[in-house]
């Protein structure tokens, strides 16, 4: 693990990276396939949440990293390397890619504020980001391009006005479910 200690964080194109080791020692590779996981509510509702647990990762979705990380850096599990730990990081989208902070627009829910929708590119607003929240909880927004960007959109929001999320690629194009193994019965 020496070896890697040092290096920089390698970003391969829109497919992932490979982040050097925090004190943890662990190398981390990211795989920036996505996916939703889809799930009836009560009511009839088609909604994607989190899996039951970030361990369980499909055989498939682990030869797709694995894959990557080969093609990419194939030094890293060169000698017979294996990974020692799996875990999905569940990160999610709104449909313009920006975050949501804003109030419910429902006035039955008039108490109910959002700060959601990381949309892959969030994380790195996390040292700022209780000012914009805290600015809409009390009443005083954020100005108006802010307001607009991070508020509740309308149904069409941004259609055919060249409103685009910052890693529209990565946009979820398949099912957890679908990357599962099938098991008969």
């Amino acid at each position: 693990m020496e070896r890697w200690e040092g290096a920089p964080v390698v970003v391969y194109g829109g497919e992932g990276e490979v982040i050097p080791p925090p004190s943890s020692g662990h190398l981390k590779f990211t795989n920036a396939s996505t996916f939703t996981s889809t799930r009836a509510t009560a009511t009839g509702h088609l909604i994607s949440i989190p899996p039951d647990s970030q361990t369980a990762i499909p055989a498939r979705l682990k030869a797709e990293t694995l894959a990557l990380v080969k093609r990419i850096m194939p030094s890293m599990l060169s000698d017979n390397r294996t990974v020692d730990y799996w875990r999905l990081c569940w990160d999610s989208i709104t449909p313009t890619q920006d975050q949501l902070i804003t109030r419910h627009p429902d006035p039955r829910l008039a108490n109910l504020y959002l700060a959601v929708g990381g949309s892959f590119h969030s994380w790195k607003f996390l040292p700022i980001i209780g000012e914009y929240v805290v600015n809409v909880l009390e009443g005083r927004g954020n100005g108006k391009e802010m307001d607009e960007r991070w508020g509740w959109k309308k149904k069409g929001w941004g259609a055919g006005k060249g409103k685009k999320g910052a890693h529209e690629k990565v946009v979820p194009t398949r099912e957890l479910a679908d990357l599962e193994e099938r098991v008969k019965l």
